[in-house]
């Protein structure tokens, strides 16, 4: 190789090495600070003699690229992970766990382990997939990549169980079904029902 063509060479590997960074940079969408997982609890929806039952999940997030691992803080630096945040439902309680954080002692609760990442599609920043599971006193909460997610309470089955997807905003919570008039209501709908027929029927006479 002649001395000439080393400059070039080298300005060549040089530029190829940025394109590369840019890439992987550009690969990892900026997240906010909060994403929301809204789901179905299908065993909830049952309790509740409804069509479905809708409960929310939430991450609290520090400096979180999308694609990226979550991690868990300890005490000599902090993770990407603030808290986690289950709604709960008409069987159980809202639940939150907060991770560790550098410098302060273990919450009481808190987050022993976390894992997991979440996707995001051409759109941006709106996440479409992910995987989570987070441990804490005892208990777990998982979501499968597909949506299907189950929370434990330091069970081997499920204390609730569905399908959601992930989202920048947080959904609600609560049944979802038919709102059935109470019994007062309905007699008087009933009567007025029957008043009205009566006159009708006079009128045609």
């Amino acid at each position: 190789m002649k001395l000439s063509t080393i400059p070039r060479t080298l300005l060549k590997a040089s530029l190829a090495s940025l394109v590369v960074e840019g890439m992987a940079f550009a690969s990892v969408a900026p997240v906010p600070q909060y994403l929301y997982f809204n789901a179905n609890c299908e065993d909830c929806a049952l309790a509740a003699n409804s069509e479905a039952y809708n409960v929310v999940a939430r991450l609290e997030l520090d400096q979180y690229g999308y694609g990226q691992p979550l991690v868990n803080g300890n005490f000599l630096q902090n993770g990407n992970v603030i808290s986690f945040f289950y709604s709960g439902s008409n069987l159980l309680a809202p639940i939150q766990t907060l991770a560790v954080r550098a410098g302060e002692k273990f919450p009481v609760g808190g987050i022993s382990s976390i894992s997991g990442l979440i996707n995001t599609g051409l759109d941006w920043p709106e996440p479409t997939d992910g995987q989570l599971e987070v441990f804490f006193d005892g208990q777990r909460f998982t979501i499968a990549m597909n949506g299907d997610w189950a929370y434990y309470a330091g069970s081997a089955l499920p204390n609730d169980y569905g399908h959601g997807t992930w989202s920048l905003t947080a959904g609600t919570v609560g049944s979802e079904s038919r709102v059935l008039p109470e019994p007062g209501s309905a007699l008087l709908t009933a009567l007025g029902l029957t008043v009205f027929g009566l006159r009708c029927t006079k009128k045609a006479q």
